[in-house]
């Protein structure tokens, strides 16, 4: 009984550890956000009426170059926290790169153009 028990706690230790390496392993370390690789495992789940958003900050490397890299994270940590902020919780989102982020929009109705009326 005893090394069953043995076994047995050992064998869920094992699970929790292996858990805990999954998600970091797709989790960006510094946002907290998803990372690359989960995006690159999501992407091709991607189902109608879903919509992709990527975005870039642009001249990020002049923050990094004007203010340090220390305020450049504090940047890409905030970005973060509006997404996660905004976002639905099904909407996932992910920091891609440097300072490229993306979000998967589930279930998004496609916008239809509006008609324009003449003004004549």
């Amino acid at each position: 009984m005893v090394l069953l028990h043995s076994a047995l706690h050992s064998r869920l230790h094992l699970l929790r550890v292996s858990d805990t390496f999954r998600a970091e392993a797709h989790t960006d370390v510094l946002t907290g956000l998803s990372n690359r690789r989960q995006f690159d495992q999501d992407l091709p789940f991607l189902q109608p009426g879903d919509h992709l958003l990527v975005m870039d900050l642009d001249h990020f490397k002049r923050v990094n170059d004007e203010y340090g890299h220390t305020e450049g994270d504090a940047v890409l940590r905030r970005v973060a926290l509006l997404l996660r902020g905004t976002l639905c919780p099904s909407d996932p989102a992910y920091r891609i790169g440097g300072e490229e982020f993306a979000v998967i929009l589930r279930g998004t109705p496609t916008p239809r153009p509006k008609r324009l009326r003449s003004v004549a």
